[in-house]
């Protein structure tokens, strides 16, 4: 289905940034680019001087750059004068994007889908909507697309949030094109608004980018470049996996984890993650990660509820990780993370054998991350996160099948959200009461950081919709400083956690000196 998109700007020139986005949407296929018009008077006021400076201190860098119009849109029919006036408006667009400070055009009743914009919120917020934050400021950006209702109000339609890097001018500049793309597209398939759940968005709350601002933009991004370096070439997690009294119920309410009892952790900088708990016949089973940290992948390891002697189901080449295993028609399965296959398999486990045995490619060509499925009311579901670099741990993906070895179909929504802090997979979901929940991580401040309990809202292979009920901290103590998997069976809960521990790697240092960071 195609839409058409009207877009207002304010001069002769654009960012790159939304250069870039609209050349996408018109290349996508999925959007008409039918008009754009150029010369409307700017209705904020005029940029502060540190604004100027801090923009000026970037056109050497391609991605903030400004472009003539007429260099970029050649495939695209760009009419000159103001909105009100432009012959195009004959047939009017689905929807009016309005590009920085550019005036909302006197058509608002006329256009099906209305006038919006792209906003950041989080961090420096510039009421120049998406003027250099996104890009340049390192932390969690919130991009708010908006909508101006006919009272004048701001209305939130879509919101994402990402972490954008302070070394990496390019790699922002590619997180945010992408996730503005899809925030219209998933806005003009589906156009009703939906509830804010991530931010509280205001048009009081914006702020201009002052010198003081630009101030703590220098100090961050000297401490982050510092930091950088400390983490990655001094300090390291190491994670472990321990067992505790725990029920789903007590997910929806406790803020951090009860006493854990933690099993011996391996030699070296080796360390055990992602545990799952399975209610055998032989007596509960602990499937785990084992990470080598001198080869850097990880094994597919099985141990008792004391952590004992753990033995080696599924190994190399490549790296598994995350052995979600459960129990369907009578047989034990196992998805383990396999993205170095670029593939989603599925295993036979029998607990008195000692091996995964792989049953079937359940999504080829896909790099998911922390696969975890789950059967509702009949369906098989599958939330994922991918590898690929620019949106690892923030686009969320969905697919769902009638039978659990498919075919296995795309959600036509995907990515179904785009959140740092809750989108990528934290255990297996569970019901209560007949609601659904599905534990994810909050990789905001750290990795790992903690876990948020999402309510699925809506399940449809058409529409999806979740909102977090609760955040989940780690449990004080020897592995503090994080978690990111929950696996619960009656009261049993097995769990990991994260310590920092001091290490050298000279290697990381080179790399980082190679990459000029």
């Amino acid at each position: 289905m195609h839409h058409s998109i009207a877009v207002c700007c304010d001069g002769h020139t654009i960012r790159r940034w939304e250069a870039d986005a609209l050349l996408e949407l018109q290349a996508s296929g999925h959007v008409k680019l039918n008009c754009f018009f150029e010369g409307l008077p700017a209705s904020g006021p005029p940029p502060t001087r540190a604004e100027r400076r801090l923009e000026a201190s970037c056109t050497r860098r391609p991605e903030m750059e400004r472009l003539k119009i007429a260099d970029v849109f050649r495939k695209i029919p760009l009419h000159a004068g103001g909105a009100e006036q432009g012959p195009a408006w004959q047939n009017p667009p689905d929807l009016v994007w309005c590009l920085g400070d550019t005036r909302v055009p006197e058509v608002l009743p006329r256009i099906p889908l209305g006038v919006v914009r792209l906003q950041t919120a989080g961090n420096y917020r510039l009421d120049r909507q998406l003027s250099l934050s996104p890009v340049l400021v390192p932390g969690i950006t919130h991009l708010v697309l908006t909508r101006l209702t006919a009272d004048g109000t701001t209305e939130v339609l879509r919101e994402a949030r990402l972490a954008t890097v302070f070394h990496s001018v390019a790699r922002n500049n590619v997180q945010v094109v992408g996730s503005c793309c899809h925030l219209l597209r998933s806005f003009l398939d589906q156009p009703e608004a939906t509830v804010a759940d991530m931010l509280e968005f205001g048009e009081d709350s914006l702020a201009r980018f002052t010198e003081w601002h630009a101030l703590q933009l220098a100090w961050r991004t000297m401490v982050a470049r510092v930091n950088l370096v400390i983490r990655n070439v001094f300090r390291a997690d190491k994670w472990n996996v321990g067992t505790a009294t725990l029920r789903h119920e007590d997910l929806l309410h406790i803020k951090i984890l009860p006493g854990i009892d933690w099993f011996r952790p391996p030699s070296g900088y080796d360390y055990y993650a992602d545990p799952f708990i399975a209610e055998t016949e032989e007596g509960p089973l602990v499937m785990l990660e084992h990470f080598h940290d001198r080869t850097q992948t990880g094994d597919i390891a099985c141990t008792g509820m004391d952590g004992g002697n753990p033995r080696t189901v599924l190994t190399g080449p490549g790296h598994f990780s995350y052995p979600q295993v459960f129990r369907h028609d009578g047989s034990w399965w196992c998805v383990p993370e396999s993205n170095d296959h670029d593939n989603v398999a599925l295993y036979r486990f029998n607990p008195g054998v000692p091996a995964l045995r792989q049953a079937h490619v359940l999504l080829s060509a896909f790099d998911g991350v922390d696969n975890t499925l789950h059967r509702h009311e009949g369906h098989w579901w599958m939330w994922s996160t991918r590898k690929l670099g620019k949106e690892a741990g923030t686009h969320l993906y969905l697919h769902h099948a009638e039978h659990l070895e498919g075919p296995w179909h795309p959600h036509k929504q995907n990515p179904v959200k785009i959140d740092i802090g809750s989108s990528r997979p934290a255990g297996p979901l569970f019901e209560i009461e007949g609601r659904l929940y599905r534990p994810a991580q909050d990789n905001t401040d750290t990795y790992g950081g903690g876990v948020v309990i999402q309510e699925v809202m809506e399940l449809s292979p058409d529409r999806y919709a979740e909102k977090t009920v609760n955040r989940i901290g780690p449990s004080p103590g020897s592995y503090g400083k994080g978690f990111h998997t929950v696996s619960i069976s009656g009261s049993r809960a097995v769990v990991d956690g994260k310590r920092s521990i001091t290490v050298f790697r000279a290697g990381k240092l080179m790399e980082l000196l190679r990459a000029g960071k």
